[in-house]
């Protein structure tokens, strides 16, 4: 219902704060999902008030449980307090989405390369990042995170660009089936 909320999915018209509450009813039966879209919701006050703070144990919560984009928050929040527990964090997703990647999952793919650019819980790389990014479009990305691919792509210069190419044209045929 919560998702059903904060996206006015059929017929519920959009709807922050309900969202936020089932979200919170969820996320207090343990569900990660709804433990990282409510540590979402309390980090940018959408249907509830902005509270960063209380985000942090929601976000640790569904990391705890495996859900990577949850260890990425995480690891978000606690950069300017616990440098060293955001790159174990950091480290935990790039795991977790790494893994992912074999089963040709574009999303993992993207959220891979994400991290290898942004060079969090590893060295910043983003010509391998970008190749996972190029990956996922060739996964079948939707065009929607398309988007982030060409803002990477952006900030590189051609040598880089083409680099990146090559080096996704030989990813591909390694990712399982």
């Amino acid at each position: 219902m919560g998702q059903l909320r904060s996206q006015g999915d059929g017929f519920l018209l959009k709807d922050y704060a309900k969202a936020t509450q089932w979200f919170q009813k969820a996320a207090t039966g343990g569900d990660a999902e709804s433990q990282y879209r409510l540590a979402r919701a309390l980090l940018q006050g959408q249907g509830i008030a902005k509270d960063p703070a209380g985000a942090l144990p929601w976000a640790q919560a569904a990391a705890d449980q495996g859900h990577p984009d949850a260890m990425v928050l995480a690891g978000d929040l606690l950069t300017p307090t616990d440098p060293s527990a955001a790159n174990a964090r950091y480290g935990q997703a790039l795991t977790t989405f790494q893994k992912r990647t074999q089963t040709r999952n574009a999303e993992a793919c993207l959220a891979y390369g994400l991290l290898l650019c942004s060079g969090k819980g590893t060295p910043r790389d983003p010509i391998e990042g970008f190749a996972w990014m190029l990956t996922a479009r060739n996964l079948g990305l939707s065009p929607f995170l398309g988007v982030l691919i060409l803002l990477q792509e952006a900030k590189m210069t051609p040598a880089q660009r083409d680099e990146a190419s090559r080096r996704a044209a030989a990813i591909l045929p390694t990712l399982g089936r």
